[in-house]
């Protein structure tokens, strides 16, 4: 009982999660009220054609034929009207909900911490949130969610019609039966498609990575002589992608299967009654083909009401992993700026403007330093107290993990000091804006590589720029 619990509010939290970012609940409200009237001019369409066909043994004269006719004319075009608002309110929710979840995750993963999350989180999740499960926001979400909905209203739509055409004490037992029984099937289905759904993805984004680094790492694959073992390896990754898929499917189809099976109990039920319980006036006839028409297509109904509706939960997935990476804590030094942008971007424009020579002198204190690079992790500097003066150059030696890389990123702020603090020309860095520190320091990072490419590539760069005759008879010369 519990796991159901939480799996019920897991669900509503995904709705609610859609509701909020596709432009507000009352955006969804108003958009299912459009679907209830919608659903009101299916029904009555077809009660009105059974009660003018009522008609058809010419009992009826051409004024009442026009009636009936303009009638149904009338009905037709308000439910055509209707569809097309609804199908258009759809749509245009659809690329401002990916506009707005899109614009929240690039101002989040541009402010993010070096540290705390890109250091952590591999780049093939990022490269997965911005293409499949945008794609899968931007294309796949609001379609199955009007889908779900027209079905949905189709499904009342034909138990309004038969509870109006038949008694209910024969229809709606079978009805409510029937629903409890494809709800608890869809249920038990609902959990393990959504579970290899997550799976899938899961197991996506390593495959993004491998390729990416293979393709980086290339002229090393190669001059190693390691091609067939990262082929297997990115094959490997590709089964275990495809390993989810192939369930899934098989799951869809017992699914499906049972569903089929449970809709005899409403066409039994219908052919029972429109054979041995209506009689055979115009008026029987036209009430038995409607409960036909009405009862054949539940199983239809259904089968596509929770295809798409298990889809449209399994897409919010994407909308609950792009979630994630929309509420990401900001470096320390943009937690003010983000809270007020746009004052602060102009007070920083003015700045830049009235300079005022800092620094000058190139002094650097530390004043009793300490920082982490987490905040559930010990201490990398201890009290560090040392000063460099201005104008000369000084050398930081030291075996691995001593600290010299940690007090560069303390210089930058990426690492914030837990305590303590450090001074340049007299100003302490922890009180000037990101923008402001980062814009006067320059630091060459320690990577061994200035462009991408072997070294004799590297080498020779410059020879790539000259006039193409000139630029053959060299690569000829050198070998490349």
């Amino acid at each position: 009982m519990m796991a159901e619990t939480t799996s019920t509010d897991s669900v509503l939290k995904l709705y609610a999660s859609y509701a909020r970012y596709n432009l507000g609940f009352g955006y969804i409200a108003f958009v299912l009220f459009i679907q209830a009237l919608w659903m009101v001019c299916n029904s009555l369409s077809n009660l009105w054609l059974v009660k003018w066909t009522d008609f058809s043994d010419g009992s009826i004269d051409s004024f009442s034929m026009e009636f009936w006719a303009y009638g149904y004319i009338i009905i037709g075009f308000v439910y055509g009207f209707l569809a097309f608002i609804r199908s258009l309110l759809v749509a245009h929710s659809s690329p401002k909900m990916s506009i707005l979840i899109h614009e929240a995750m690039i101002s989040n993963l541009l402010f993010s911490s070096l540290n705390e999350f890109f250091d952590r989180v591999p780049l093939g999740r990022i490269f997965n949130r911005l293409s499949k499960d945008m794609s899968s926001v931007d294309l796949n979400v609001s379609n199955y969610f009007g889908n779900s909905c027209v079905f949905a209203f189709f499904l009342g739509s034909n138990i309004i019609v038969i509870s109006v055409m038949a008694p209910i004490y024969v229809f709606w037992p079978v009805i409510l039966v029937y629903l409890i029984i494809c709800h608890f099937l869809r249920m038990y289905y609902s959990k393990p498609a959504k579970d290899l759904t997550s799976l899938e993805g899961i197991t996506k984004s390593p495959i993004v990575s491998t390729f990416s680094e293979i393709l980086q790492g290339v002229a090393t694959i190669r001059c190693y002589k390691k091609e067939n073992m990262f082929m297997q390896n990115n094959c490997q990754k590709i089964d275990d992608n495809k390993k989810p898929i192939m369930v899934r499917k098989a799951v869809e189809v017992w699914f499906t299967f049972r569903l089929m099976l449970c809709s005899f109990l409403i066409n039994i039920t219908t052919l029972v009654y429109v054979l041995f319980f209506l009689g055979s006036t115009f008026e029987d006839a036209s009430r038995g083909a409607l409960l036909l028409v009405c009862s054949l297509g539940f199983d239809e109904i259904m089968y596509f009401l929770f295809s798409n509706l298990g889809a449209f939960e399994t897409e919010l997935i994407s909308i609950q992993r792009c979630e994630s990476f929309m509420d990401l804590k900001p470096e320390g030094g943009y937690v003010q700026y983000l809270s007020n942008r746009e004052e602060l971007k102009v007070k920083s424009i003015e700045r830049r403007k009235n300079r005022d020579g800092w620094p000058d002198k190139g002094r650097i204190d530390f004043i009793d330093l300490k920082c982490r690079y987490r905040e559930n992790l010990d201490l990398v500097l201890r009290g560090l107290n040392v000063t460099f003066t201005g104008g000369h150059k000084i050398g930081i030696v030291g075996r691995t993990g001593s600290g010299k890389s940690t007090i560069m990123l303390c210089l930058l702020r990426i690492l914030e000091a837990a305590e303590g603090k450090i001074m340049i020309d007299g100003r302490d860095i922890s009180q000037l804006s990101l923008d402001d520190l980062r814009s006067k320091i320059t630091i060459i990072l320690q990577d061994p590589c200035l462009f991408a490419g072997t070294i004799r590539e590297v080498r020779f760069f410059i020879f790539r720029t000259l006039t193409p005759w000139v630029n053959t008879v060299i690569n000829s010369l050198i070998g490349l």
